[in-house]
């Protein structure tokens, strides 16, 4: 992860989180949905965090990570920005060009 995505991820979350869900969900749903509803749970209800939460459930057992889905939640609810990070970089070490958005 360079430093743009680092900040990118930090100033608009909303994008970084657009790009890892359309890589899991294997394109079946565009980086804008994602990050339109990401901002949209997170600018109205604050909700944002579990949305976040259950990409990062599905990263941890779609690659057998360790950890449990409350772990996730923790993670995710305390700072979302790490936890995309985390993410951003955990596909990036499985090969995936996140920074370009497409599956």
């Amino acid at each position: 992860m360079d430093d743009i995505s680092v900040c990118l991820t930090l100033w608009c979350p909303c994008i970084s989180f657009g790009r890892i869900a359309e890589i899991v969900d294997k394109g079946t749903t565009t980086c804008c949905v994602h990050g339109i509803l990401f901002c949209l749970l997170g600018g109205f209800t604050n909700v944002a965090s579990i949305y976040a939460c259950l990409y990062r459930t599905k990263i941890r057992r779609l690659y057998g990570i360790e950890g449990n889905q409350c772990c996730d939640c923790v993670v995710s609810c305390c700072c979302v920005s790490l936890s995309i990070c985390q993410e951003y970089r955990e596909l990036q070490a499985r090969g995936f060009h996140v920074s370009s958005g497409n599956y």
